[in-house]
């Protein structure tokens, strides 16, 4: 009940609070102004991260504060707890920063690395890859503090790179946290669930505006806090105690930006660019090649999405071995698709090569 009741505090305040931010950016004309890498036209405001925020922090303080005992007894407010909060806190500091002043790629990374040192230096950490058909555990051991490290940063980033169509980030983040509320309801892990059920809410709340055609975007504000929860949401299982298989499921929950995010990279380097050229080669534009509109894309990627959350929620249902096999199955099935996506419109779209002075 605590995480229903967190969930719908978040939205309804988003829903409330989007209008207001809203009136102040047409008053002030803070408009994400379109471009020729960019599918919208006309002038949107894009600082829906700040009703994201905000409405995903004021239902976590009732939460912890006002609504359960067990609340309270989940965040001691240690070290652990409040290197998240501060993640959460300089994510979308950082992205309102870069939504006004328009930072260079390298501040953003150097902020995005001193936060993920952070929450690493605080115990944050996978410890083991599960492997499927039975095959043996592979312990992860001192290695486990490099590759949460790299998936903090990845993640963070992936999920800000796929933010390229109205409602697109917003919903892989939705259901992504969707899944793990679940998986934190199932598991008792009352502190994984309520920030799951709080980004939850919020999400959806802001999903009301974004959804197409979109009267605001997240800007980076949103998308680097909705990063930073899908990167920082595992870990948290892994610290209250959960034996679920945390990285594989991790990834397959994310699998999509992650995809989207490699393929940019591999992209580039071919290309000899720098990796934060930006482009109108991700998914999204592979299948407006397609000729699909804004509606039909995302129900492709949701449904694609629903599986894989799916996949990894099999977990609290299945033995360690078949879920784990489940999800290795769902990297392949949606990789698959992936590629065929990517091969059968490579030639139908080009590089967008910044202009001189530009990141």
């Amino acid at each position: 009940m605590i995480f229903a009741t967190t969930a719908v505090i978040a939205g309804i305040i988003n829903i409330f609070a989007i209008p207001l931010v809203l009136a102040v950016a047409h008053r002030r004309g803070w408009f994400d102004r379109a471009d020729e890498r960019k599918i919208h036209s006309g002038n949107i405001p894009r600082l829906g991260g700040i009703g994201i925020t905000f409405s995903a922090a004021a239902a976590f303080v009732a939460a912890v504060a006002w609504i359960a005992p067990s609340a309270r007894q989940a965040f001691p407010f240690d070290l652990p707890s409040l290197a998240v909060v501060a993640g959460f806190a300089a994510m979308a500091g950082l992205g309102l920063a870069d939504d006004f002043l328009n930072l260079k790629a390298r501040w953003k990374l150097l902020v995005q690395v001193l936060v993920a040192l952070v929450v690493v230096a605080a115990g944050f950490s996978f410890k083991r890859i599960a492997l499927p058909f039975g095959l043996p555990v592979i312990q992860l051991g001192y290695a486990g503090p490099v590759v949460t490290f790299v998936w903090l940063v990845g993640v963070m980033n992936a999920v800000n790179l796929i933010d390229g169509l109205d409602g697109l980030a917003g919903g892989i983040s939705v259901i992504a946290a969707g899944a793990y509320t679940y998986m934190a309801y199932r598991n008792g892990d009352v502190a994984t669930g309520i920030m799951a059920s709080a980004v939850l809410g919020a999400g959806i709340g802001f999903l009301f505006y974004n959804f197409p055609p979109a009267s605001i975007f997240m800007g980076d504000a949103g998308s680097l806090f909705l990063g930073f929860a899908v990167a920082v949401l595992p870990l948290s299982q892994a610290r209250n105690g959960s034996t679920a298989p945390n990285l594989p499921m991790a990834i397959t929950i994310a699998l999509i930006p992650i995809l989207d995010t490699v393929s940019a990279i591999i992209r580039r380097a071919k290309n000899r660019v720098p990796f934060y050229t930006p482009d109108r080669l991700h998914l999204h534009h592979k299948l407006l090649g397609f000729g699909l509109n804004g509606r039909q894309i995302l129900a492709v990627i949701y449904t694609m999405s629903l599986a894989l959350a799916m996949a990894a929620i099999s977990v609290t249902y299945l033995s360690e071995g078949v879920a784990v096999t489940v999800m290795y199955a769902s990297w392949i099935v949606v990789g698959a698709i992936f590629i065929l996506f990517h091969y059968m419109k490579e030639s139908a779209v080009v590089l967008v090569r910044p202009k001189d002075g530009e990141e």
